[in-house]
């Protein structure tokens, strides 16, 4: 599931989407310039609606800790955090920290 949010003039200002493989990993995007009008959080509300009369069982998300913002959407929409993690990020080949949430539905 993978769909634009908030078009304006025919053209998106974002995306919203869920994995449908086992992770049912949450992500999404925003242009700049439509950082914090809750458009996000708005749109996540509504995805997890349809989840859940797909009867989708979790879904997953994950943030790099220096995108707070980012987290709280996560918080929000009701997802708890489970652990974070290291990797190393490409193709700039620099450590990221990650945090995972996930919501269970069931």
């Amino acid at each position: 599931m993978n769909t634009p949010i908030l078009e304006t003039e025919d053209c998106p200002v974002g995306y919203i989407k869920v994995s449908m493989d086992d992770s049912y990993d949450l992500g999404y995007g925003l242009y700049k310039e439509y950082w914090h009008k809750g458009i996000i959080t708005e749109a996540g509300r509504a995805v997890l609606v349809q989840l859940k009369k797909d009867n989708i069982p979790y879904i997953t998300a994950t943030h790099d800790v220096k995108n707070v913002r980012s987290g709280n959407v996560m918080k929000r929409l009701g997802m708890q955090h489970q652990y974070s993690y290291e990797e190393q990020w490409q193709p700039d080949d620099f450590l990221v920290t990650f945090r995972l949430y996930q919501l269970n539905f069931k």
